[in-house]
């Protein structure tokens, strides 16, 4: 029978024994042997700063099982210092033992500030978790930790003959970024001189060598964007969690429109990826007045202020079923300055005829899945904007003619018209010869596939629809305008193919039936579902393809 109630932080309540908590608890043992008020109270009042991880606190006082595998670094902070508050020894040593048995790039930083629960062994701890923070530079530089450290431990990171850093660029602006912080804090303090020999051209050779031994992309971020519903917030974790598994090493960028969605799609990816992830929030007013949520494409952008030289954008309905690196990299090694798929438009010869009336040298990516070069991001995207502001204002197709008046969907897809146009431009501006016969030396065709999947099929078993090899990569030929330089583009294929033609460059069109759906498969590794085959085009990939 319970014999005294807690009452944490003056709101939750809960019944138990004080047998058991004078057990587990010496700081219990002591009240209830004072013969003060407390130790015969009904009552006990507690104060501690998370409140959510002290029903944790109680089970353990009654079962002495903690599950620690399962916490986050969070919660494990939080309940050692809960732990050594109230003297819950048996628990302090088994978190104590967690924390510092396993640094890695999720919690080395976050370890230098718990010299206090740590003391015992703070010289071994502290040269650990320097030694990993120089080894993981490219991940924890961003993290909101690296903000805090104190000047002393920063520089011994830095001076640490293990660093590793992916280019300059990303040094420069996680510096800057420390040094704002901190004279935000302090602003009589005279840091600039204590960080400017860190920044010095050539100081960290040694360093990027060691990057490009360990990494093919150190510098890539694919993105993605969470807004909070229900569906499209369970499709980008899911797409994450795919691309995690999937692709050791590169970094995810989160874009989230709140700190609740942030802590959804974290609390729903396994902690040992979170160190490869940087979130960051949309614009806090809307890019494009009026406009739905696939503006917020354009606010990718702001990876590139943190030294990532490729910027890629993936669609929630995509899914990764192979490692990318090998892609990624032939990107990065390349000339290339955009990573697009040519969307399936492009093949319609209807839709083009109507298309050229208006914009006889612009092609139409596909925007599920791009990729954009540092150099070329900001001044790209703002003729993107441009563009895009063109096609919906004063309302959608005021200027220009809705190039696909019977799909119900074409303004949906404005943001790829626009995409189109702005690729045009840019080409011209950089003063690119679209026309160029030369033009096929600078493209990167892969073949793309088309998939068709009936729910029927996604209900059997996994062998009744298996993936084919991709068909092999084919060489653009074409000098016409639908093929654009420094540019990786697609073509799509099924085996139940018709040929159409641009100009000399044949692609392939595809009938699907009314009662089937379709996943785009490209790079031998990404699928593409299509937000209204979401579901059934999930569920093929649990069963076929799911990483191992």
């Amino acid at each position: 029978m319970f014999d005294v109630e807690l009452i944490v932080n003056d709101v939750n309540r809960y019944k138990a024994h004080r047998a058991i908590l004078a057990a587990g608890s010496d700081y219990f043992a002591a009240m209830f042997q004072s013969g003060m008020t407390e130790s015969t109270s009904k009552t006990i009042s507690l104060q501690v700063n998370d409140v959510q991880v002290f029903p944790d606190i109680l089970k353990y006082l009654y079962t002495g099982v903690m599950d620690v595998a399962k916490l986050t670094f969070d919660q494990l902070e939080s309940l050692l210092e809960i732990a050594d508050m109230y003297q819950i020894l048996s628990l302090y040593k088994v978190l104590l033992n967690s924390l510092a048995n396993d640094i890695d790039a999720n919690n080395c930083l976050r370890l230098l500030f718990l010299e206090k629960y740590l003391s015992h062994n703070w010289a071994t701890i502290r040269k650990q978790c320097i030694e990993a923070a120089a080894k993981y530079f490219l991940y924890v530089c961003h993290q909101a930790d690296f903000l805090k450290l104190p000047l002393d431990v920063l520089t011994d990171i830095l001076d640490h003959t293990g660093l590793v850093i992916s280019n300059q660029a990303m040094l420069h602006a996680a510096l800057q970024r420390w040094l704002v912080k901190s004279l935000t804090q302090n602003p009589k303090g005279n840091l600039n001189d204590e960080l400017s020999k860190y920044m010095i051209s050539g100081l960290y050779t040694f360093a990027f060598e060691n990057c490009s031994k360990l990494y093919k992309v150190p510098s890539t971020i694919v993105c993605f964007f969470a807004d909070g519903t229900e569906r499209y917030t369970t499709m980008t974790i899911n797409s994450i969690n795919s691309f995690l598994a999937s692709t050791p090493n590169v970094m995810v960028g989160l874009l989230v429109m709140n700190e609740d969605t942030k802590s959804l799609v974290l609390n729903n990816i396994g902690r040992q990826y979170h160190y490869r992830i940087l979130c960051k929030s949309i614009s806090s007013s809307p890019i494009l007045k009026d406009w739905n949520l696939t503006q917020y494409k354009l606010d990718i952008i702001k990876f590139s202020y943190d030294g990532f030289e490729e910027i890629y954008w993936m669609d929630s309905d995509t899914v990764i079923y192979n490692n990318m690196t090998s892609s990624l990299h032939d990107f990065r090694s390349s000339s290339q300055m955009f990573y697009f798929i040519l969307d399936h438009v492009m093949y319609d010869t209807n839709f083009m005829k109507k298309w050229c009336e208006q914009h006889p040298l612009a092609m139409i990516p596909q925007a599920c899945f791009m990729g954009f070069k540092s150099t070329v991001i900001s001044s790209f995207f703002s003729l993107w904007k441009q563009a895009w502001i063109k096609w919906i204002e004063p309302q959608p197709f005021s200027v220009y003619q809705d190039p696909n008046p019977s799909f119900p969907g074409s303004a949906f897809c404005i943001e790829q018209y626009a995409l189109g146009n702005a690729v045009y431009q840019f080409l011209v501006k950089e003063n690119f010869n679209t026309h160029s016969t030369a033009i096929s030396n600078y493209i990167k065709t892969i073949a793309r596939k088309v998939i068709p999947i009936t729910v029927k099929q996604v209900k059997q078993t996994k062998n009744m629809l298996q993936l084919n090899h991709i068909v092999g990569r084919v060489p653009c030929s074409w000098s016409g305008s639908g093929c654009i330089p420094l540019m990786c583009s697609f073509f799509r294929y099924t085996s139940n193919w018709s040929c159409t033609y641009l100009g000399r460059l044949p692609v392939v069109s595809c009938n699907q039936s009314s009662n089937s759906m379709f996943v785009d498969d490209f790079l031998d590794c990404l699928l593409h579902f299509y937000n209204q085959n979401y579901e059934d085009g999930y569920q093929w990939y649990l069963q076929n393809l799911l990483p191992k």
